[in-house]
């Protein structure tokens, strides 16, 4: 109560009677005013001056009110304020203040001082300025009361005491009025939350007698206070129910009066007709002393709770079921990762059950390492909430590793704060062991794809380039398919704007079908032919989604083509040289040899030696050209031997000199430690002579040509670059001039045979053609660079010898006009004239000849002259049995026999029947007797 005053606290009438007895006993006037209103709570010995008069008289009046304001405005707690009215009269005032609030103030008053007699004349205008009866006024102000100054001190410390106590009585009086009025607050408190609490609350006796109980209790079981109090607490309406509830509460209320504490569950009927559960208790009550005063009965009504557990209970069990029909190892831990349970999945897995597990952590159930894993990843998992999958590996119950993928997630408890996990484990092992073979796959696939000779592409509808190969990579090195350029665009610099009208992919993309096509592509300057099989990528509904191109880069096989083409035309040439070849040497050989010996038995004088000299040099002339012929062919017969080319060119140099005359200039520019090579070097002299003549007729005037050699290697990748090339070691040899140089349809027919640009009589076409031929026969390769006004190169690349050990040395020359010692040569030709002409040539030699014309006949006489032949000299093809067969016959019956071989028909017919393998003695048709003198001499006196 703050607005609380004294008369609120104190019975006045004591204190008026203590303020009468006051008066009695010490004759001065006191009162008492309330210090809120100025009211008049307790007055005693009040003179007749101030009651009747002063108090009566408003203007009067306002002087005593300014008299007891200005003392209370100057009072304080223990102290008194003295003060002489405005109305003549004396005052003191003394504060009141209880609990720190000046309630009232104790006045003592209307006095004088003794030895201060009051101004009678001051009282005497004061009446009639009031209006007051004089006399009567006067005789008042007479019977005011006279103190001591010492008397006065002694009441004032007497009422100073009485202020206090009064003060002390009304703090009393207050702190009892609050302590009811908290007493009735608690009270009410007590009885609204009593009867407004959820739980169900009884007081009981300790004999068990119902003393009170709220209104839920009552509202619940739809009974009357007036049924239940008084009553013993199992005999209320709440347990009639159940007899044996009434038994089971009647014991309760005995053991809760001994002190103990009972709980349990039961069944009430309720106000709605249904029974319901309760979760009930009975608990002592006891006093200070600790004895038992009476008992508190509490109840629940937890048929909503009992409902929803079982309903959580079934659902559990439904989550159980639903979670162990999963074929995913599951489980789930608290905040702390302990397992809280798992699937039986996880179960058979692991070969644990869920009790096992039940509050185990992952180190108690796998191993350290493995465990440290599963741990951190949980505890990252708790750090940032949410979902969690990654890749891991687990341990079975049999001890193998499975790959796995963990799938993990938060949940929150009652209170919204993260209260565990749950994860599944899948188990990808096979999956793991699919994509290693499907990689592996992929990879054999790439790997055959990037090692195949042709380009894969991968196209899409929209002409996109999702795919390439390695080869494809290669030929184009800026496409990059993680762009998805446009195919058309990508392949062609300049780049094509639209796609190709005879594109075979955008046909199949179109169509579903295969289709093909032959493309020029321009790439960096060049054109790259391409030859493309577009074939399409179906869905399961037929649908085209995409073609893989198969591109053949088929430029260098074209290119190859038109070499083989060339190649073919000359080898038509060259079958043509060969099948004239035998004959025309034969019938060179009869005019050749005829003239020779007509030639031995004329006289010089006589008028057809020149003649006859005329027409043998015009059959040498023949022969020569039927060399050259053969040399195109490559099928002349050679001697090969290892040569350092340095010291063949260099041999040759002065008769080339001579030979383009004193006006060129012939530079010669040797490499250093040159390798050796293997081949006739009548070759080398055939090849220098024919280029050099052409260099000199491509000079106007003057000029240089210039010699050169080097040893050069190409490796594979050069010769896929460079068409022609072989891979490999080769000696250069080059001739080059500063001439007027050739142009392209030039070097296109250089090497054809009879093609030439000079005019008539000044060549016959087949120089460069027999250079062709030589380069070819000893496995090397020649180019040519040439330009109108820059004049020509032609670089010949010979094949490395590297055999070593084998002798270089120049053969020693035989003496060409060796004569016979009588020995006896079985002579076998099946063409009577070269027959007749190389018998009589032997016989002027000096030998013994056994003619012969088929190889029956030889064997024949051989037989009749066993023992007297030295040497079969037979033609390599023959009717009945070749020179070879012959001569293996014959040796088996005569191993002493030498044989020398002789032919017109071309090199590979020869090596076709076998004679020209190392050791093998041969002589080409057409011979000179000095030459066929030389070589019989050769084979007779070999060892």
């Amino acid at each position: 109560m703050s607005d609380y005053r004294l008369a609120d606290l104190l019975d006045l009438t004591i204190i008026q009677k203590m303020a009468d007895a006051h008066y009695r006993a010490a004759g001065m006037p006191i009162g008492i005013i309330d210090a809120i209103d100025g009211s008049v709570l307790v007055g005693s010995g009040w003179q007749d001056i101030c009651i009747k008069f002063h108090r009566t008289n408003h203007l009067s009046l306002q002087r005593c009110q300014e008299s007891d304001n200005y003392i209370k405005d100057r009072l304080v707690q223990g102290e008194a304020c003295h003060y002489k009215c405005k109305n003549g009269l004396l005052d003191i005032g003394v504060p009141i203040v209880v609990a720190g609030r000046h309630l009232a103030t104790l006045f003592l008053g209307q006095f004088f001082y003794e030895g201060e007699a009051p101004d009678r004349e001051f009282f005497a205008r004061q009446a009639h300025e009031f209006d007051f009866q004089r006399d009567d006024y006067l005789a008042a102000l007479d019977r005011v009361p006279v103190f001591s100054r010492e008397k006065v001190d002694y009441i004032l410390e007497y009422d100073k005491a009485l202020v206090d106590f009064i003060a002390d009585l009304g703090e009393h009086a207050l702190f009892k009025i609050k302590a009811d009025e908290k007493i009735r607050e608690s009270e009410q408190k007590f009885h609204t939350v009593f009867d407004q609490a959820y739980q169900f609350i009884g007081l009981l006796s300790i004999d068990g007698s119902m003393l009170e109980t709220n209104r839920t209790a009552l509202a619940f079981g739809g009974v009357e206070e007036k049924d239940v109090i008084g009553r013993p607490f199992w005999q209320t309406p709440w347990w009639v129910h159940s007899p044996e509830l009434q038994r089971k509460i009647r014991l309760a209320v005995q053991e809760a009066a001994q002190g103990a504490l009972v709980q349990f569950e039961a069944s009430h009927s309720a106000a709605d007709g249904n029974l319901h559960y309760v979760d009930f208790s009975l608990k002592p009550v006891k006093d200070k002393a600790g004895r038992v005063i009476m008992l508190m009965a509490e109840g629940r009504d937890i048929t909503e709770r009992k409902l929803a557990a079982e309903e959580i209970k079934r659902q559990a069990e439904f989550l159980q079921i639903l979670i162990d029909a999963m074929p995913y190892p599951v489980f789930y831990k608290d905040r702390q990762c302990r397992y809280l349970g798992c699937n039986g999945a996880f179960e058979r897995f692991y070969g644990i059950s869920r009790e096992q597990i039940a509050g185990k952590t992952v180190h108690e159930i796998a191993s350290k390492e493995l465990a440290d894993v599963y741990h951190q990843a949980d505890e990252a998992l708790f750090a940032h909430p949410g979902m969690q999958i990654y890749e891991g590996s687990i341990q079975s119950t049999h001890g193998l590793q499975h790959d796995v993928i963990f799938h993990k997630a938060t949940f929150n408890g009652p209170d919204g704060a993260i209260a565990g996990l749950i994860g599944a484990v899948v188990d990808i092992t096979e999956r793991k062991e699919v994509e290693k073979a499907l990689q592996e796959s992929e990879a054999k696939m790439r790997s055959i794809l990037d090692n195949i000779g042709i380009g894969v592409a991968l196209i899409s509808p929209e002409m996109k380039i999702l795919e390439l190969n390695l080869r494809m990579h290669q030929w184009f090195p800026d496409i990059d398919p993680g762009q998805r350029p446009i195919c058309y665009q990508a392949y062609n610099d300049p780049p094509r704007e639209e796609m190709c009208e005879y594109c075979p992919t955008g046909k199949t993309l179109q169509d579903g079908l295969v289709h093909e096509a032959t493309t020029q592509t321009p790439q960096a300057g060049a054109i790259r032919n391409y030859r493309i099989v577009s074939t399409p990528i179906l869905n399961q509904s037929g649908e085209v989604t995409a073609a893989i191109e198969m591109v053949e880069d088929i430029t260098d096989k074209l290119s190859l083509q038109s070499q083989l083409h060339q190649a073919q035309k000359m080898e038509s040439v060259g079958r043509l040289a060969g099948g004239v070849a035998h004959d025309f040497n034969n019938m060179l050989g009869v005019i050749i040899g005829h003239t020779e010996m007509a030639l031995d038995q004329m006289n010089r004088n006589q008028p057809l030696f020149e003649s006859l000299q005329e027409i043998l040099q015009a059959a040498l002339r023949s022969a020569d050209l039927t060399r050259q012929l053969l040399a195109f062919a490559r099928k002349q017969i050679v001697t090969p031997k290892v040569l350092d080319l340095n010291e063949t060119v260099e041999a040759m140099l002065k008769m080339l000199r001579r030979l383009i005359g004193e006006d060129i200039n012939i530079v010669w520019l040797p490499d250093s430690d040159l390798w050796l090579v293997k081949m006739d070097p009548s070759q080398i002299d055939q090849i220098l002579a024919n280029l050099c003549v052409n260099a000199r007729d491509a000079i106007a005037e003057g000029g240089k040509v210039t010699i050169e050699t080097q040893t050069v290697t190409f490796d594979e990748a050069y010769c896929a670059d460079h068409s022609g090339v072989i891979p490999g070691d080769f000696v250069m040899l080059a001739v080059s001039d500063n001439g007027q140089g050739m142009d392209r349809e030039t070097l296109d027919n250089i090497f054809e045979p009879f093609f030439t640009t000079k005019g008539i009589g000044e060549g016959t076409g087949l120089g460069l053609a027999t250079v062709y031929g030589v380069v070819k026969q000893n496995n090397g390769f020649i180019n040519v660079y040439s330009e109108p006004g820059h004049g020509s190169t032609f670089k010949i690349y010979l094949p490395r010898h590297a055999a070593k050990g084998e002798d270089t040395r120049k053969e020693g020359l035989v003496t060409p006009d060796a004569q016979g010692h009588d020995e006896t040569i079985l002579l076998v030709e099946d063409d009577p004239s070269i027959l007749r002409m190389t018998r009589l040539m032997l016989e002027n030699l000096g030998y013994r000849v056994l003619a012969a014309s088929t190889p029956s006949e030889a064997i024949s006489l051989a037989r009749k002259h066993a023992g007297e032949t030295h040497l079969l000299l037979t033609d390599v093809v023959m009717p009945e049995m070749n020179g070879r067969d012959l001569a293996q016959e014959l040796i088996s019956l005569y191993p002493g026999l030498r044989s020398l071989f002789m032919s017109g028909y071309t090199g590979n017919v020869i090596a076709h029947h076998g004679v020209l393998g190392n050791g093998v003695n041969f002589i080409q048709k057409p011979f000179l007797k000095q030459a066929l003198a030389a070589k019989v001499r050769e084979v007779l006196d070999s060892k």
